[in-house]
């Protein structure tokens, strides 16, 4: 029972040592880059989305990123029903002229 409870506190510490240097490695790697970790601005149809970190929230700012991802997504969404569309109308007609 001891033998269980000394490995399972060493284990914790080891995991505790790998994870803390792990979160200092991209803590610093965050601050190296050009942008310093403060996120970067997306641009959408001309207009400029800033991150919400390092500014007040507000329920704007929660709704324009939100609308934003929902757009984004319900493109990409689209994008995936075409191709899947238009592979399938390609096999039937495969399968006209094979016939």
């Amino acid at each position: 029972m001891k033998n269980h409870i000394v490995s399972a506190f060493r284990l914790t510490l080891v995991m505790l040592v790998v994870t803390g240097i792990y979160l200092a490695v991209v803590y610093a790697g965050s601050k190296i880059l050009p942008n310093k970790g403060n996120g970067e601005i997306v641009y959408y149809k001309g207009q400029s989305f800033m991150p919400i970190s390092g500014r007040s929230l507000s329920l704007k700012n929660i709704f324009t990123a939100v609308l934003l991802q929902l757009i984004i997504t319900q493109q990409e969404v689209e994008a995936v029903i075409k191709a899947q569309a238009i592979k399938n109308i390609w096999k039937l007609y495969r399968k006209e002229w094979i016939l």
